[in-house]
């Protein structure tokens, strides 16, 4: 899936209004692989959303605080060995544009996090895509949603906890957190066959690369 290219699906984008005229609307704008030994091991592939607006910039504004900064952190100054991965995949779907940013992060003893990043962007309103228009586009009651969610989560956190109590570290998933209501989904995304993602990356705020993927 994460390919670092867009599948525009034969959208016509030839009215947006791009940053880059000659450039897709997604597209590669850093690109770097570097090792400096007992350092860092860096493999980067970071999007650009190059379209002109207001919505488009602050996404872009996001890439570039969770995911540029950081490699800029690293080649500057990292004191112990890291290994850093980004890459990207994007696609167009009934004139929504989806994206989804993934790292990788290994720092010395730490364990590694998988870091994940999604934008939805309506080409036809230029306006943010939410879930709740996601879900109406899949013919999706927010009700259903909820009720898969549950039903994942749950599944995944009994496997948790059996090999928890035989003694395996895993990460225990707390079910009543309210992240798990579907009004409160941060990162989703449509794939090229119309699959609509919704995705709990746990590396965003712990280390682990544990993540549960509920799709519709």
């Amino acid at each position: 899936m994460f390919t670092n290219v867009i599948n525009l699906n034969e959208y016509d984008t030839t009215q947006v209004k791009k940053i880059i005229p000659d450039k897709e609307i997604v597209c590669t704008t850093i690109e770097l692989k570097e090792e400096k030994e007992g350092l860092y091991n860096i493999d980067i592939k970071i999007p650009l959303i190059n379209i002109d607006g207001e919505i488009p910039a602050k996404f872009n504004e996001t890439t570039t605080k969770y995911f540029v900064e950081k490699a800029n952190a690293i080649l500057s100054g990292t004191s112990i060995n890291t290994i850093y991965n980004v890459k990207y995949t994007a696609t167009v779907v009934n004139d929504i544009l989806s994206i989804a940013i993934q790292s990788t992060l290994k720092e010395g003893g730490n364990a590694q996090r998988i870091i994940l990043q999604t934008y939805n962007y309506n080409l036809k309103t230029n306006k943010e895509a939410t879930i709740q228009e996601m879900l109406q586009l899949k013919n999706i009651t927010p009700q259903q949603a909820n009720e898969q969610i549950e039903k994942v989560v749950n599944d995944v956190n009994k496997q948790a906890e059996s090999l928890s109590s035989m003694g395996y570290s895993v990460y225990i998933r707390d079910l009543t957190d309210l992240r798990y209501k579907v009004d409160n989904v941060t990162s989703f995304m449509l794939d090229s066959n119309e699959n609509l993602y919704i995705i709990y990356p746990y590396g965003n705020e712990d280390f682990t690369s544990e993540m549960d993927i509920i799709v519709f």
